[in-house]
């Protein structure tokens, strides 16, 4: 019995420090509001926006119900990994708009979105795939707008000290920064191999590492 309660104990520990560390989806992209790349990044029960340019995490103690629900509606169903939507021109000037690449990961799965923000992405765009765009966009629109609000976690001298210690040389591409409790994860890409070195530091700048693969999904599954 008491072995039982053991076993089961350490289950729970173990689901809860993966969970800790699990998000629901990421949505990077550039945003035109605050003029850098972003990540926005979803959890069970808190969201947090990570801006790239002035190395900043901000923080959010909530979910978002809109994205949450589109998910759900989701769920179960499939799309190609790459979207891009045909070149059209302008009829007045003739010249042929081009947007950002966005993506959007979860389970270590990838979607590229090219030409992202212009109408032709919007034109185009999967009909199944627009509300969750759209619930992406707004709830991003309105955490931006409350960022006065938001927890604020200057990154950069935990990204310079891992950097400098977690063996990280040109090679290495950062990718994903975001929160997890009282650690920061930083996602490293090895542009040489392909792997993806994950650090995790705390506040003492005491970190661990784990290595996996980078996404090589054809198809998209929610």
């Amino acid at each position: 019995m008491i072995r039982k309660i053991t076993v089961l104990l350490m289950f729970l520990l173990i689901h809860i420090t993966l969970k800790s560390s699990a998000y629901t989806i990421v949505f990077n992209h550039y945003n035109e509001e605050i003029k850098s790349y972003i990540s926005y990044i979803l959890f069970d029960n808190k969201q947090s926006i990570t801006d790239y340019k002035n190395h900043i995490i901000y923080k959010f103690d909530y979910p978002s119900e809109i994205v949450l629900r589109e998910l759900y509606i989701l769920k179960g169903q499939s799309f190609p990994s790459f979207y891009k939507p045909p070149m059209e021109k302008d009829k007045k000037d003739k010249k042929i708009k081009l947007g950002s690449l966005a993506q959007i990961i979860k389970d270590n799965q990838i979607m590229y979105l090219q030409d992202y923000s212009t109408p032709s992405f919007y034109k185009f765009l999967d009909f199944n795939l627009r509300g969750l765009i759209v619930s992406l966009e707004d709830n991003t629109r309105t955490l931006i707008n409350n960022l006065y609000s938001a927890e604020k976690i200057e990154y950069k001298p935990y990204l310079d000290y891992v950097k400098a210690f977690g063996n990280i040389n040109s090679d290495f591409e950062l990718i994903l920064c975001y929160p997890d409790e009282s650690k920061i994860i930083f996602e490293f890409l090895n542009i040489k191999n392909n792997k993806i070195k994950v650090i995790k530091v705390d506040k003492y700048y005491y970190f661990t590492w784990t290595e996996k693969d980078y996404p090589q999904n054809t198809l998209f599954n929610f």
